[in-house]
């Protein structure tokens, strides 16, 4: 029956065009309603923008019953069984391996990054994490009166939000800060005493175990993310985390730092101790920085 009322819309020419737009309206409302609902039912808030990327977020969570443990050397097997991509017979062209000798300080940078697993007891100055802080994340400039930051964001939306936990920072007391990004400055939230017990919660051991100097946690702001590009959205929110991430290592890096990239939290416990209402705001990333061991 729908085949023929298609059908016999399209023989009635020009005259039912509107009446197909309107029927092809309909249609996709009736599957946006059913998709809807299908979330709705997995966990997306009904209201939301992007119930889609609400119901990945939530269902690809860590725990700790849900933790994928591997022993060193089961590790290192894993990465040596894992085969990269090749097209096999097609011609290669062999790319030059010249320098430029203007980007020898960004070259070392990237050449010298390294994961660390575990950080130096030297404290970072106040100095050093500002720094660190803004050029990784700071505002660089203006266009059309509008304030730029170090990283690239999809629609100038800017979703992510960055928090900093310092252990070991001179003149700055060990607590939960919001980084403001606009005057360069830290907003002081909870004490150290009201955040141990959710930090301690949030890391795995092998973190905690790594005493750095710094914990900076980026979370995604869903209504900023979701504002132009709806699910869309939160495939770009993510590519900006780790714009944001890669500038902090370089940039430890290039400052003699050490710096570790942090994706493998703990979900409900971060968010609760950064206090975080998960319907509006996660976190998603973050890194460990401090002197090098």
């Amino acid at each position: 029956m729908a085949a023929d009322r298609w059908l016999q819309l399209l023989l009635n020419g020009p005259q039912e065009t509107s009446a197909l737009a309107s029927a092809l309206r309909e249609k996709q409302a009736e599957r946006d309603a059913e998709r809807r609902s299908q979330l709705v039912s997995l966990g997306a808030p009904p209201q939301a923008k992007a119930p889609a990327a609400l119901v990945y977020h939530r269902h690809s969570g860590l725990s700790p019953t849900f933790w994928p443990e591997m022993s060193p050397e089961e590790l290192r097997g894993f990465d040596r069984a894992l085969a990269f991509k090749e097209y096999s017979g097609a011609p290669r062209v062999a790319l030059p391996r010249d320098r430029s000798r203007q980007l020898s300080p960004l070259r070392e940078a990237i050449a010298s990054r390294r994961t660390v697993a575990g950080f130096g007891s030297r404290t970072l100055t106040l100095v050093e994490l500002a720094e660190l802080m803004g050029l990784a994340f700071g505002v660089t400039g203006e266009t059309d009166g509008l304030p730029r930051r170090a990283y690239p964001s999809a629609g100038s939306c800017y979703p992510i939000e960055i928090y900093l936990v310092p252990f070991q920072v001179e003149d700055l007391e060990p607590s939960l800060y919001h980084y403001r990004v606009p005057e360069h400055s830290l907003e002081l939230l909870r004490s150290f005493e009201e955040i141990s017990a959710g930090l301690e919660a949030s890391l795995p051991a092998g973190l905690r175990r790594a005493q750095p100097a710094a914990l900076l946690v980026l979370t995604i702001g869903f209504e900023r993310a979701f504002a132009k590009y709806q699910e869309r959205g939160y495939r770009f929110a993510l590519l900006e985390a780790g714009h944001m991430v890669q500038n902090i290592l370089l940039v430890g890096t290039a400052m003699g730092l050490g710096t570790t990239s942090v994706g493998g939290f703990f979900d409900d416990p971060m968010n609760r101790m950064l206090g975080l209402d998960e319907e509006s705001e996660c976190a998603v990333y973050g890194a460990l920085v401090g002197a090098k061991a």
